[in-house]
């Protein structure tokens, strides 16, 4: 009766009729599931405090990152306040325990500068529809069941290694202990494939395992009862990471595929695996790591006579080759660029992982005498990483979309079937011309990027195709003791990076500073080391402590800087600079820019005081300005009644941080603007203006 079965389910495994229908199927499903059924939090906004199990945990500095399960999942952040209470946390926290974390709800938010990392899609595809700002966390119930025990005892032991990040990312799969600069470097290069457990290190485990119950002469049937039963409890130790979830499903499923005599082809295999764990968690669409396992997966399986080679070396070029080939959509879609020379680097970084580094790092683990092995080898392999990344060649491509996807796809279809040369020729052209088409744009672009308290200011010239960029945002640092700094500081301006290449830009042209203060040029510095910047334009005052540093880093990168500039002519139209008295403070010493484009009056105003829209006034005719940038965030200092009377602007933007200290804006200033149309990034997100064809359009990014 079970062969009869087996029969059946071989027959119609087979069938491609019964693939289709289950293909349709999965598509109506998800359509329904994103489209018609609800999908939000059953938590009441105004708890101040949730109970739950301790699911994940990470301490960065004085950052405390937890993640509780109520059942639904809360992720929360504390600040410590001292060492001796960070001691004490990394000695009582352990995971699975039930905690009370006492503090304030909020929702997380969306991307305010376009085409950037959405942080609320990213939480709710993990389905986490609200973040805690935690004051006090207390511990319950201090005894986890047994699988977060074993997983609190690979901690405890991860914790004592050198090196440890790496344990943390080639055991567990975290990454995210990686120093920022070594992730970096690794980025750039192309290679942080490597640190995602996939199929290769699964395949490799029970590899091991499979050589040990030889080696004992264990009858197999135990064996595939033992390694079923490992990869089910190393899903729950890594909490169903996707990447391991998929490479774990496959690999069974192959298993059951041969020792059930199913004979499915492998690309069959890995589709049922898809399928399945797509109608399990539908959410699984939008994640990255799963989506690459995916696509890498099914680039070998359909390549895998094109990458057979004898020269070992030569068969890695070809499949990372193909593999960057399949999943380039997936690349241009996320992050706006390639590296040329990755497949390249692949070369010597998967055998230096595959055969030297991950087989150190588990057997050092269980058995530490490897400790000055694993060092030496992981050194080697972030110099290499370095080197790597100061040679690479980047290709930027402005954001793409579902035609692009889906003319790709088909075109790597076409050449698979047919192997004609002109699909070659097709591809490539096409390619070129997704690359190229910003400059086929005739619009007029000026984004106000919301940057919190500060100011930023993107403008992108449709004719000449120059970029400017008047200030980069920034914040305060403050000093910090040892304990609470960070690995992982976040870049105000690795965003504004981000919407550059998102747009197609692969250079400033000119970097206007408007002056010194740090939330207007803080992010300078990260900008001109992370991306291409041709000029750049100081104030008329002495240089201050920030500049200075800056001009050291343009002196070094060989940049070009100036001072004292009165007009730069990009075509059709000209920037004039406005301010050249010198004042007794910083911020009445501001870049102040007017242009004009296609009739639609432009003033950028800094951080000017009322004194110096006084000035302004008696020296220039300036009226009914059509866009003004409100100076000094919408302090009581700035925006007098008489000045915007004179001015009239049609719009006016205010550029501040949510909830910030200074209590920006201020309600006069708002009184004075009321005939002006306002938009505050506090408010609006990063606030669009584009002229095409005599009309002004704007668009907002609330968050």
């Amino acid at each position: 009766m079970a062969r009869l079965y087996l029969i059946k389910l071989k027959t119609v495994l087979h069938s491609n009729k019964f693939l289709s229908l289950l293909i349709g199927s999965l598509i109506i499903y998800l359509l329904i599931f994103f489209n018609l059924i609800p999908h939000q939090s059953q938590i009441n906004a105004n708890k101040k405090s949730i109970k739950g199990t301790l699911i994940s945990e990470k301490i960065d500095g004085n950052k405390l990152s937890l993640i509780i399960k109520t059942p639904e999942k809360i992720s929360a952040t504390y600040y410590i306040k001292t060492k001796e209470s960070k001691e004490k946390i990394e000695k009582n926290l352990k995971l699975g325990m039930e905690i009370m974390v006492v503090g304030k709800l909020v929702k997380p938010s969306k991307n305010t500068i376009p085409n950037t990392f959405n942080y609320q899609k990213y939480l709710y595809h993990n389905k986490i529809y609200y973040l805690m700002n935690a004051q006090d966390i207390k511990i319950i119930n201090n005894r986890p069941n047994l699988v977060y025990r074993l997983k609190n005892f690979l901690i405890d032991k991860i914790k004592k290694r050198e090196n440890k990040e790496y344990y943390y990312a080639f055991i567990l799969g975290d990454k995210n202990y990686i120093k920022e600069q070594t992730w970096q470097n690794y980025q750039d290069s192309g290679i942080t494939h490597l640190f995602a457990i996939s199929g290769m290190h699964i395949a490799l485990f029970i590899s091991l395992i499979s050589k040990l119950f030889r080696l004992f002469r264990i009858n197999s049937t135990f064996k595939n009862i033992f390694i079923f039963g490992f990869l089910t409890f190393y899903l729950l130790l890594t909490n169903f990471t996707a990447s391991i979830l998929r490479a774990c499903m496959f690999l069974l499923f192959r298993k059951l595929n041969k020792n059930l005599n199913i004979d499915l082809p492998n690309i069959k295999v890995l589709i049922y695996t898809l399928i399945l764990l797509l109608f399990l968690n539908p959410y699984l669409l939008f994640n990255l790591g799963f989506l690459y396992s995916a696509l890498a997966t099914f680039s070998l399986i359909i390549g895998n006579k094109i990458i057979q080679s004898k020269n070992y070396f030569f068969a890695i070029i070809k499949t990372s080759l193909l593999i960057n080939i399949i999943t380039l959509p997936l690349t241009l879609f996320n992050f706006y660029e390639i590296n040329i020379l990755s497949f390249l680097f692949n070369c010597l970084f998967i055998p230096l992982v595959t055969f030297v580094i991950y087989p150190l790092i588990l057997l050092n683990f269980v058995i530490p005498l490897f400790t000055l092995s694993c060092s030496f080898f992981l050194l080697v392999m972030e110099k290499m990483a370095f080197l790597c990344a100061n040679v690479s060649f980047k290709l930027s491509f402005p954001k793409i979309n579902l035609l692009f996807i889906l003319i790709y796809y088909l075109s790597l279809f076409a050449l698979w079937h047919y192997k004609d040369v002109k699909v070659v020729i097709f591809l490539g052209l096409f390619l070129l011309f997704w690359q190229f088409k910003p400059y086929f744009d005739a619009t007029f672009y000026v984004y106000f990027l919301d940057v919190g308290q500060g100011d930023s200011i993107l403008i992108k010239n449709p004719f000449s195709k120059e970029v400017i960029l008047v200030d980069t945002g920034g914040k305060i640092d403050y000093p910090k003791e040892q304990w609470e700094e960070q690995n992982h500081n976040y870049h105000l301006s690795d965003n504004t990076i981000v919407l550059l290449k998102s747009l197609g830009i692969t250079k400033i042209d000119w970097l206007i500073l408007s002056h010194g203060d740090a939330d207007h040029m803080q992010e300078s510095i990260n900008l001109v080391k992370n991306f291409k910047i041709k000029n750049v334009i100081f104030n008329n005052d002495t240089y201050k402590s920030i500049e200075k540093q800056l001009i050291k880093l343009l002196d070094k990168k060989k940049i070009d800087y100036y001072q004292n500039i009165q007009k730069i002519n990009i075509s059709p139209n000209t920037f004039y600079f406005l301010n050249f008295k010198i004042y007794d403070n910083e911020n009445d010493n501001s870049n102040i820019i007017y242009f004009n484009y296609d009739n639609y009056k432009f003033l950028l105003m800094g951080d000017a005081s009322i004194k110096v829209e006084e000035d302004l006034l008696n020296k220039y005719n300036l009226s009914n300005i059509d866009v003004l940038k409100v100076g000094h965030h919408g302090s009581k200092t700035s925006t007098s009644k008489n000045f915007i009377d004179k001015i009239k602007p049609k719009y006016s933007i205010i550029s501040v941080g949510k909830n910030n200290r200074y209590n920006h804006p201020n309600k006069e200033a708002l009184d004075n603007l009321q005939k002006s149309q306002i938009y505050r990034t506090d408010i609006d997100g990063s606030i669009i203006f584009k002229i095409h064809k005599h009309k002004l359009e704007i668009e907002t990014c609330p968050s």
